[in-house]
């Protein structure tokens, strides 16, 4: 028993000597050459529920994304910034429109207008859509996602930096 088991044993390290050899070719050969021209990177910083803050990289352009569901919003780093800097007060909107029935404020930054909505059907929630009011170019986010995404929008410029110099073929 204890000979076939050794017997094995050194052949299975013959195997693997043999593998090694063929795997490694030639000792010539240069390793192909790959040429990367058209690709898409993702980065998810974060999400709250379906809602989702991105970074998209491509051959042409890095943009920070705002996804929930089919909906989709595409900003420039530094209209990133403007939008979470205006989000970032979401907490003192909450506090003002708290006990109102119906009540609207709107706030432009960035080329896009953030609406803090408060009413009895909805409760409190926070649009962010392109300034030309186009209602397909609009996410909708409760005060988690708003305060999540805030913190992070306002480094988008660092944050795309970032990826264009890590993905960068």
């Amino acid at each position: 028993m204890r000979r076939w088991s050794m017997m094995v044993g050194i052949g299975c390290l013959g195997m693997l000597a043999l593998i090694c050899v063929a795997a490694a070719g030639g000792a010539d050969e240069k390793p192909e050459e790959f040429v990367i021209d058209d690709y898409s990177f993702r980065w998810n910083i974060c999400q709250v529920g379906e809602a989702h803050l991105r970074i998209f990289k491509d051959e042409d352009s890095a943009v920070v994304t705002i996804n929930k569901g089919l909906d989709d919003l595409y900003m420039t780093a530094a209209s990133a910034e403007a939008v979470g800097g205006v989000l970032a007060r979401a907490p003192q909107y909450y506090a003002k429109m708290k006990g109102a029935k119906e009540k609207v404020d709107e706030v432009k930054a960035g080329g896009y207008a953030i609406m803090f909505v408060n009413t009895a059907k909805t409760g409190f929630i926070i649009s962010v859509q392109l300034d030309k009011q186009s209602p397909t170019d609009s996410v909708m986010l409760n005060r988690k996602a708003a305060r999540l995404f805030a913190r992070h929008m306002v480094k988008a410029k660092a944050m795309v930096a970032y990826v264009n110099r890590k993905i960068n073929p």
